[in-house]
């Protein structure tokens, strides 16, 4: 628990909320990669069960590509891709990350640590290309452009490739497997 003593109730909500962002861009992916394969969900589950968000890029790219006709739709989505692909290179940060003080803290600085006293950084340590930091003020909007961008994605998909299919579908099946409350 010593995060709860380093981190404002502020820098931990938003590494909450970019949690949250991620994972709701991580199924919009998903249900894109399901709609373009034409999978079901147990089918699209044991295919991607246990891979991480860029190798789902990597299969939405090549599905949509093969889908995607026109030369400036197919920009615009790799547009979204690129984007998200970034994100989630700084999200890898925050997440897997250490948290400490901005330029490093010593042992003795843990003790008697007063949450905000200093501003805080998220660095991975990386051997061979060397460490990445990004500076803790950076969470907050990251998780709100993971959030709007997995919108963009949803939309792009709804226009793009969900709205084909269904026009597609005969009336007699249309709606099937989907549960309205």
């Amino acid at each position: 628990m010593l995060t709860k003593f380093m981190l404002t109730v502020e820098e931990r909500a938003a590494i909450g909320d970019l949690v949250a962002a991620s994972a709701w861009l991580e199924s919009v992916v998903g249900i894109l990669i399901e709609q373009l394969a034409k999978l079901e969900r147990h089918a699209f589950g044991a295919l991607v069960e246990g891979a991480m968000l860029g190798k789902k890029l990597e299969a939405l790219q090549t599905l949509g590509d093969y889908r995607i006709e026109s030369e400036s739709m197919k920009e615009e989505f790799h547009s979204l891709l690129e984007r998200a692909r970034s994100l989630n290179s700084e999200r890898n940060i925050v997440v897997h990350g250490q948290w400490q003080p901005k330029g490093g803290a010593s042992l003795g600085d843990y003790f008697g640590w007063q949450p905000g006293e200093k501003p805080m950084e998220f660095v991975q340590t990386r051997r061979i290309k060397g460490d990445k930091s990004l500076d803790a003020s950076r969470v907050v909007v990251l998780g709100e452009e993971f959030h709007l961008l997995g919108d963009e994605l949803l939309m792009f998909g709804i226009l793009h490739f969900i709205g084909e299919a269904s026009a597609d579908t005969p009336a007699s099946d249309a709606g099937a497997g989907i549960a309205i409350d």
